[in-house]
């Protein structure tokens, strides 16, 4: 009969055993899965090498099925191990933060089973294995758009995991490659959905024509600004073939009919009918854009699958992603900071004419933007589309500029379009049903740039004055300020050029306004508007619009004021405001208040929505 002491011993030694035993199994599976993962990796780096090829892609999804599964045990494995390293006070190994090893495996596993699963789909599929690899994906992608979206969720796990991960707490031959594609992740699930649209909206089998509207945002208009210049955009089997700019004034054909102008237009704008350059005049893109395409296809007799617009912000996120460019006849290196005073003294002095606008006003007009063909070749000359640094830095730039509305797409083909309307990407309002919803419109209707300098900011309050249950009244106040004081200057509505750009902006502000609302509220009173220029109708995108037209002296400050009735459906226990940022304009300073509390935002990006705590 043993004693209690030896009993306690030999369960004490039983259990260091069994610890033991478990152990060596724990570090036996960890290992040979660790040994596993590294087999599995080099093996696909190995495909990829010398090009892969569709014959590849079952070797591939072999490999990444394996990693895939190999790195979701690893990541699962390793918190016990974390916790004795913890306790042993080791913090890293084999070079790697043990806190962070967890979350980098697990970005491991997610997209490597996302890629497997994709490869699945497409492999499955009839596509005819004899074209090239990029041709044979799409394609695979185009004849089953159900199970490639199924993998959504896959995508938003993945891009979740990317984003997890603490590339600070990992060594440099990781944290460099993780802070290339981490911006992008964000781009991984659009990427995705719209992969079985890709093959016609790149041009394989039949070319692919884009419109570009080049919008000056100085001269802003409802959707983005003036458009200053455009160009016409080919793509053919995936690689761009053609890329002409031209005047947006050249491409007018005098010789077909063109639309009427909205009664706006005509009144403020003195534009009787619309052409190209006019067709912005709607702050919802898909209207401008499918009106830009129409009048495209009358002048020029050339149908668009698709129409994109950028403005000069958009240039600059590209420069500050791809670095400094160089161009020809221009002394020094163009850079995110100095592009806009760049395309200013080009504007004024084109390097393709020894003219000035001070000197021969007829052949400078001719070439005045020719500096916009200029700066397109450069930037694509600058990009190397075999870089997957650069590919990542521009894949981060577009998702960037598509959030700021510095970018805008518009496609025909509807599947695609809902995607990009879901995404906010194609530049449409965002008003929704049973929602209280504010976007204030702004255009510059008087042939200058002082939108380069004038800044606006808005506050919102929203009260039931009549108790719950009735409608609530909402007051919108929008402050202009135009920052440049000209001495006795007069104002002048007559389109004119100025000797030099910034004459252009030292002027009056002309600015034809539209608040957009919910649609069925009702317009009570405004207050710093032109007599007889405020109206109320019916928006675009289930909306209402109020309008009005003032004018801001240089050197003053302007408050316009909207009061108004909202549908009676929107009440404080369910109450919900979307606040839409127009395209072309600066962050937008915000306030609002509702049912009295009280804050306050800049406004970067698209649209910000808020809701109320019930009971509140």
């Amino acid at each position: 009969m043993r004693s209690p002491r030896e009993l306690t011993l030999l369960l004490m030694v039983s259990l260091l055993v069994l610890t033991l035993v478990a152990g060596v199994i724990w570090l036996g599976r960890t290992g040979y899965h660790a040994w596993s993962a590294y087999g599995e990796a080099h093996a696909l780096l190995a495909l990829t090498e010398d090009g892969i090829d569709v014959a590849a892609l079952a070797a591939a999804q072999h490999h990444l099925d394996a990693l895939a599964d190999d790195t979701r045990i690893l990541a699962r494995s390793l918190p016990p191990a974390a916790t004795v390293a913890a306790r042993l006070g080791v913090r890293r190994l084999l070079g790697v933060d043990v806190s962070a090893a967890q979350a980098l495996l697990s970005a491991a596993h997610e997209t490597t089973a996302l890629a497997a699963d994709f490869l699945a789909i497409v492999r499955a599929s009839d596509a005819d294995p004899v074209l090239p690899l990029p041709h044979y994906l799409l394609a695979a992608a185009a004849a089953q758009p159900q199970a490639i979206a199924g993998l959504s969720g896959r995508a938003q796990a993945a891009q979740s995991a990317l984003q997890a991960v603490d590339a600070d707490m990992l060594p440099p031959s990781l944290a460099g490659p993780l802070r290339t594609v981490q911006p992008a992740a964000g781009l991984l699930e659009p990427a995705l959905l719209l992969s079985p649209y890709a093959s016609h909206l790149l041009g394989y089998g039949e070319a692919a024509r884009y419109l570009v509207l080049v919008q000056n945002n100085h001269e802003l208009r409802a959707a983005g600004g003036f458009l200053s210049g455009v160009a016409l955009v080919t793509l053919a089997d995936g690689r761009l073939t053609d890329l002409a700019f031209s005047d947006s004034y050249a491409v007018d054909n005098l010789a077909v009919a063109h639309p009427a102008a909205p009664p706006a237009m005509q009144r403020y704008l003195d534009a009787p009918l619309i052409f190209l350059r006019d067709t912005n005049w709607s702050p919802d893109f898909p209207v401008s854009a499918r009106t830009a395409q129409a009048v495209y296809a009358r002048d020029q007799g050339v149908h668009v699958d698709g129409v994109v617009s950028v403005d000069m912000h958009a240039l600059a996120l590209a420069l500050d992603a791809v670095g400094p460019l160089t161009m020809s006849d221009w002394p020094e290196p163009i850079t995110a900071d100095n592009v806009q005073q760049v395309m200013m003294a080009l504007w004024q002095a084109p390097v393709t004419t020894e003219e000035r606008i001070d000197t021969d006003i007829v052949d400078w007009w001719l070439e005045r933007k020719s500096f916009m063909g200029l700066l397109a070749e450069a930037l694509l000359a600058e990009v190397q589309y075999e870089d997957v640094a650069d590919l990542a830095a521009l894949a981060t730039v577009v998702q960037r500029a598509l959030q700021a509305r510095a970018v805008q797409v518009w496609i025909e083909d509807r599947d695609a379009a809902q995607h990009l309307a879901q995404w906010g990407w194609d530049g449409g309002l965002r008003a929704a049903e049973g929602s209280d919803y504010l976007s204030v419109i702004d255009s510059n209707v008087g042939f200058n740039k002082v939108n380069a300098v004038v800044t606006r900011g808005v506050d919102y309050a929203v009260a039931w004055p009549q108790g719950v249950g009735q409608a609530a009244q909402a007051t919108v106040t929008v402050t202009y300020t135009h920052p440049i004081d000209v001495a006795a200057h007069q104002c002048n509505r007559r389109a004119r050029y100025g000797d030099t750009y910034q004459a252009m902006i030292e002027r009056c502000y002309f600015n034809y306004v539209r608040v957009y609302v919910p649609r069925g509220a009702e317009l009570m009173s405004t207050v710093g508007l032109e007599d007889g220029s405020q109206e109320s109708h019916l928006g675009e995108s289930g909306t209402t619009v109020f309008t009005g037209y003032f004018v801001l002296k240089p050197g003053d400050t302007h408050t316009v004021q909207f009061t108004y009735r909202l549908p009676a459906a929107i009440q404080p226990d369910n109450y919900h405001l979307i606040v839409q940022r127009q395209s072309g304009s600066g962050p937008l300073p915000l306030t609002w208040a509702v049912a009295g509390e009280k804050n306050e935002a800049v406004l970067g990006e698209n649209w910000m929505a808020w809701g109320r705590k019930k009971n509140e």
